[in-house]
């Protein structure tokens, strides 16, 4: 596709044995100059080429979300529906702002330690969209 090589396989059981055998030089990532490097300074784990780099990241993303960390979370959760069946209680015609707001907060909270009152406000939740607005809006 492009400049970048393509193989096609006419089979399940090639695409198996080029994986099964030569799976550390296939598996990795297609480079993504701009927003994998430019716009994030290299620092995307997701858009990380396969790597020592990529390995510690997904090592710590990993022991973020194990099974007794994510426990830990379930009361910021619980605390952001209820705010969540509040608010849509009170305006529902603004039930994207809320979903929103939901989301934002359980991320931010759990990130930063901090809640999101108001995702029109929170420089976090700008600064987040002000990057995403860059990325979608490159041609």
């Amino acid at each position: 596709m492009g400049p970048t090589p393509t193989i096609i396989l006419g089979s399940a059981q090639a695409a198996w044995d080029l994986l099964e055998k030569r799976g550390a030089k296939y598996s990795s990532r297609p480079r993504f100059i701009m927003g994998g490097e430019l716009l994030s300074g290299g620092m995307r784990g997701l858009m990380a080429p396969y790597g020592a780099f990529w390995r510690r990241w997904r090592k710590q993303l990993h022991s973020g979300f194990m099974q007794r960390q994510s426990e830990v979370y379930r009361p910021i959760q619980s605390l952001e529906s209820k705010v969540l069946m509040h608010d849509l209680l009170k305006s529902p015609d603004e039930f994207r702002t809320h979903l929103e707001r939901y989301a934002a907060s359980v991320i931010v909270t759990v990130t930063y330690g901090r809640r999101v009152e108001d995702v029109r406000t929170d420089i976090v939740v700008q600064r987040n969209g002000e990057s995403m607005g860059r990325l979608t809006s490159v041609k």
